[in-house]
């Protein structure tokens, strides 16, 4: 089941449908009482292969009133307006769904059913289901991403998902996903629309779009957006144009998302994003964010908040060629901290961008974050100033590769006035206390992590005598 391309497959013969279905069953079929049920719903798949592999491992060590509960639901008809789907296909990969056990597998089922590519990134799934709450019980990035290949694993043995050469990769079958978003579309109203072409007056009705709380738009050719989208419900919006396209979002699109969790502009290969929104309060309000092919703009924050971001967690931009900060505090409202509650930063091929963070922030900024990646962004030159670095006592990760400029990690400039009268206490502040994993490569001009005072950067070398920072340098 581990091919990388799907061929046609003819329905198989009934004894040739019932091995397979043995196999997938495990012993169980065995049973006197539960053999007849098994044989009457291997009849019922009709020999369709991914009926007959996905069916009875969803049924694998379940119970007998489980087995003659499934059965019932094979025996029902099964109207579907899938146009060219066998209604046993659809009802039997409905029925695989309906036993994954629990809301979590079910939910990262559905979303990746919702990202419309023939191949899923587990790293788009951990960052929806992370913005969306899915996780529960674990704190932790590391806990998260844990808990998700756990979810992914689960789906590849249930025949859902399939492997691929790349560890952080899987696949769908179209099949499959074709049941996914249709279940998604009736239990959480999702909007998924792909390589479609869509005018304003297309956009579904009011009522409808009241209920809707996913959204997923992929290769999308927009004529033009509405005004507002009117959907107080909506907690995910991922948006991804044709190549070539070019998007302008009104400023009062996000207005109708009071639910607003996760939003996702990365996937936006060669369109142009000529305007978003700015001061959305909406999206102020997002704990995910991703950002990808932003032109127009010199910084995120300007352009999108100037309240920093109070509550959003996970914030990832990329491909951008105008950025050149992600956050300058001249932007800012001097009364308030920025990103006070962001646990992860994410920078990739942000080809202009000078600093991440420019000029002097309240103590508050950044006091969460706890894990940070930088690749291919070959004007930077430093990660943090050290005012910025000082107040980040919770940063457990850094990443930094391929940054040909970057110096160094901490910036020494610092404004003299400032801490003429406090030089020790400047010099003698740890960085990065719980720093467990810092991995760095591809920096040719790299020099120092941070050149102000040793015990600097001998609190940056180690947390703990006994807790050493694990450093990879490739």
């Amino acid at each position: 089941m581990g091919t990388q391309k799907d061929f046609l497959v003819q329905h198989l013969k009934e004894d040739e449908a019932w091995i397979l279905f043995k196999n997938r069953a495990g012993d169980a079929v065995g049973n006197p009482e539960l053999q007849p049920i098994a044989i009457e719903i291997a009849k019922r798949l009709v020999g369709l292969p991914i009926a007959i592999v996905t069916v009875p491992t969803a049924l694998k060590n379940k119970s007998l009133p489980i087995w003659r509960d499934a059965l019932q639901q094979l025996k029902r008809p099964t109207p579907t307006n899938i146009r060219g789907m066998d209604s046993k296909v659809y009802s039997s990969l409905e029925l695989s769904y309906e036993h994954l056990e629990g809301d979590e597998v079910k939910s990262i089922f559905l979303l990746c059913g919702m990202i419309q590519t023939n191949y899923i990134g587990i790293a788009d799934s951990l960052f929806y289901g992370m913005g969306l709450g899915l996780f529960q019980g674990t704190i932790t990035l590391e806990e998260a991403k844990n808990r998700i290949d756990a979810l992914v694993d689960n789906l590849k043995a249930s025949n859902l998902l399939l492997e691929t050469r790349y560890n952080a990769v899987v696949r769908m079958r179209d099949v499959i996903q074709t049941v996914a978003v249709k279940v998604a579309t009736k239990e959480h109203h999702a909007l998924t629309l792909l390589r479609a072409t869509v005018r304003e007056e297309e956009w579904p009705r009011m009522d409808e779009l009241r209920k809707i709380t996913w959204v997923s738009l992929d290769e999308f050719d927009c004529v033009e957006l509405p005004e507002m989208l009117v959907c107080p419900k909506l907690e995910l919006f991922v948006y991804s144009l044709k190549t070539n396209s070019a998007l302008e979002i009104p400023n009062t699109f996000f207005e109708g998302m009071k639910q607003f969790k996760v939003l996702d502009f990365t996937n936006m290969h060669s369109a142009l994003v000529t305007s978003v929104p700015c001061k959305s309060s909406n999206i102020v309000v997002a704990q995910d964010l991703r950002l990808g092919e932003m032109c127009g703009g010199t910084n995120v924050v300007s352009r999108l908040d100037g309240e920093g971001f109070p509550k959003l967690k996970h914030l990832n931009v990329e491909s951008s060629s105008e950025i050149k900060y992600i956050l300058n505090s001249m932007d800012l409202n001097p009364s308030r901290g920025a990103f006070l509650v962001m646990e992860t930063l994410s920078l990739n091929q942000q080809v202009n961008l000078k600093q991440a963070c420019h000029g002097q922030f309240p103590a508050a900024s950044f006091g969460c974050l706890r894990k940070v990646e930088v690749e291919n962004c070959d004007e930077l030159k430093f990660l943090f100033s050290l005012s910025v670095a000082r107040g980040i006592s919770r940063l457990g990760e850094i990443k930094v590769t391929n940054c040909k400029s970057m110096v160094e990690m901490v910036s020494q400039s610092w404004p003299w006035e400032e801490i003429k009268e406090d030089i020790d206490d400047v010099v003698n502040v740890p960085l990065f206390p719980e720093l467990k994993y810092l991995t760095l490569g591809g920096l040719p001009k790299l020099r120092h992590v941070c050149n102000w005072g040793s015990s600097t950067n001998d609190h940056l070398s180690s947390s703990r005598a006994s807790d050493p920072v694990d450093t990879h340098i490739p």
